[in-house]
């Protein structure tokens, strides 16, 4: 009963179904603030389950991360062939995606802007340059700097916007016109 608990946990959170823990009973608020909120919740969660008390669901944990790096490497991999750019550095913006002109898409199911944030934390805390903007260059980030980058993303279209307006800047380092009609 516990390993079909453990498997029916990890699917659940493998297909965007995460749990907000004692937090549940403000699902309706969290939405408000976080876009998806339990979408988010499962991204951080799923990584975890290799440390997962059942050796089953450890090994379908580790088998299906591994799969899924598989996918979205020979996915990269098959686009270059092809003639597409693509961007395998974790620092960057468009880490995992593969561009066609101005379109993106993103091939890790939603999964890079976590692994960027971790790669971001630990390239911070070794002393180096810890963000490559879309034309290549690379620029300091610190880790309040990333964190707050990461919850940003994480917002609410309607905190989110309030928040550029509040920076005066957008999402992307933008900076707001002042000469709104």
């Amino acid at each position: 009963t516990e390993e079909l608990e453990g498997m029916a946990n990890f699917v659940n959170r493998l297909t965007g179904r995460g749990t907000l823990g004692p937090a549940e009973e403000y699902a309706p608020l969290l939405n408000q603030v976080f876009y998806a909120a339990r979408l988010q919740a499962a991204h951080v969660q799923v990584p975890f389950y290799i440390f997962h008390k059942s050796p089953y669901v450890r090994k379908l944990a580790i088998r299906s991360l591994f799969s899924a790096a598989g996918m979205v490497g020979g996915t990269l991999a098959l686009a270059k062939v092809a003639g597409a750019d693509i961007e395998v550095d974790p620092r960057s913006a468009n880490f995992g995606k593969i561009k066609i002109g101005s379109t993106r898409i993103d091939v890790t199911g939603g999964f890079a802007p976590l692994i960027r944030f971790v790669v971001r934390l630990g390239t911070e805390a070794a002393g180096g340059k810890g963000l490559k903007t879309d034309i290549g260059d690379f620029r300091d980030m610190d880790i309040k700097n990333a964190i707050q980058d990461f919850i940003g993303g994480k917002l609410a279209p309607s905190l989110s916007t309030a928040a550029d307006i509040w920076k005066g800047e957008n999402f992307q380092g933008e900076i707001l016109r002042a000469d709104w009609p």
